[in-house]
């Protein structure tokens, strides 16, 4: 009788990794363990630690870490630093409340519509920003998505992912990736891959969420795996009916054996997906119709110079309606102001190369008349708690729920009128 080889043990919970102090234990993965911690400014983090120090484990976890760190979007988790303690190397990331969507559809209370609609356009928008920057994540399945307490969802686990030129990939050619029931064709055949490989498996994960299982089913591996190249799922209109036709067409394109013929981009996808929402009637996650933010179709001016992190915002303002313009700076700026309607909140970035935050906030309070709009602070450093004239600050990495939830605060009382 044969017993199976015991894999060596986890390491018990360390008090203390880097400048951050342990609190719980909140999960585990294939080869290491995530902890909660907080920093000496009480910030949560959540830190995916590498329990098995061989080569393969430590590039995998500084390629995710790499890779991860050029991602600034509300839809990715994001990645505040790489920690070496001895012969382990640790990722820290931004705290994320809420579930993962396998759990989250494992627990048996319905998911509404709207929500679902929500997530997979969130999830569609983080992989437009990732592709952006050239990572294709190579692992999209619902276990790596996190949908958080306020409905949205952000990508997780970049650890196989690659850049799109073939660098920083650690396997052999013809190696195949992946989460068997997600991936796409490309990858089971060893194939070159590109965004297309995610937008199928961001297919099967959709599948899955509107029709209640997974699109290729079978015990043997090696047989779904066949499925998954050679044959098409059940019609989802068959399994699920009630989702609307327009939804149905574009999880069928997604999945699409032929990557030409799926969605040329997740980009492409996160508008189709947006304007099937408006066909069907849906507006997943905005504010509902005749509620002030709606009525008034707040505008609001992100200031932002890292390109990267102002598309971030503009995606998840616009995506819940409102109007976004950006400035790269304060004398940019200054300058919409100057020409424009005044927007009903500043999202202000403090660190910037011409002109930044503290500067700004200088000038603009120089100016004879001008409007008041609530300004609200983005910066990594922690709060501020000497800034007059601030409405609020919001910390880096940027949490969507939260800076969704501060927005609508403020556009809202913007938008009602003063009794007085």
């Amino acid at each position: 009788m044969f017993r199976k080889k015991k894999g060596p043990e986890a390491p018990p919970m360390p008090p203390q990794i880097g400048r951050y102090q342990i609190v719980e234990k909140i999960g585990s993965g294939g080869f290491g363990s995530v902890y909660r911690a907080q920093d000496p400014e009480g910030r949560q983090v959540a830190i995916k630690t590498c329990d098995i120090p061989d080569p393969d484990n430590r590039a995998r976890a500084l390629r995710e870490a790499t890779l991860s760190a050029k991602l600034h979007h509300p839809n990715v988790v994001g990645v505040i630093e790489m920690v070496h303690d001895g012969e382990r190397p640790y990722i820290v990331q931004e705290f994320l409340s809420g579930s993962d969507l396998n759990l989250r559809m494992a627990e048996g209370e319905p998911i509404p519509l709207e929500q679902k609609i929500r997530i997979l356009i969130d999830v569609a928008a983080g992989l437009a920003h990732a592709h952006g920057e050239g990572i294709v994540h190579r692992d999209i399945k619902p276990g790596n998505i996190r949908v958080l307490d306020e409905g949205g969802a952000k990508i997780m686990d970049f650890g196989i992912a690659k850049l799109q030129d073939g660098t920083t990939d650690i396997t052999k050619t013809g190696v195949t990736l992946g989460s068997a029931s997600y991936m796409s064709p490309e990858q089971v055949c060893g194939d070159p891959v590109d965004g297309r490989a995610d937008i199928f498996s961001w297919g099967s994960l959709a599948y899955e969420l509107l029709g209640g299982r997974r699109p290729f089913r079978h015990e043997n591996l090696f047989r779904r795996l066949e499925m998954v190249v050679k044959e098409a799922p059940d019609p989802l209109s068959d399994l699920a009916p009630e989702v609307p036709a327009p939804l149905v067409e574009i999880v069928e394109r997604a999945m699409r054996k032929n990557p030409s013929e799926r969605f040329a981009s997740a980009l492409e996808l996160r508008d189709a997906l947006a304007a099937a929402s408006e066909t069907i009637g849906i507006r997943p996650g905005g504010p509902a119709e005749g509620s002030p933010v709606a009525a008034a179709k707040a505008k609001v001016l992100v200031v932002e110079d890292n390109e990267s992190q102002a598309s971030g915002l503009r995606d998840a303002l616009e995506g819940e309606g409102y109007e976004v313009e950006t400035a790269k700076d304060g004398v940019e700026a200054l300058e919409s102001l100057d020409r424009g309607a005044p927007p009903d909140l500043i999202l202000l970035d403090l660190m910037m190369p011409r002109m930044d935050g503290w500067q700004f906030m200088e000038e603009w309070r120089r100016r004879p008349a001008k409007p008041r709009i609530p300004i609200v602070l983005l910066s990594g450093v922690g709060p501020i708690p000497d800034a007059p004239g601030v409405a609020d600050f919001i910390r880096k990495p940027v949490n969507t729920g939260k800076l969704l939830d501060c927005v609508a605060r403020y556009c809202r009382r913007r938008a009602t009128p003063n009794p007085a």
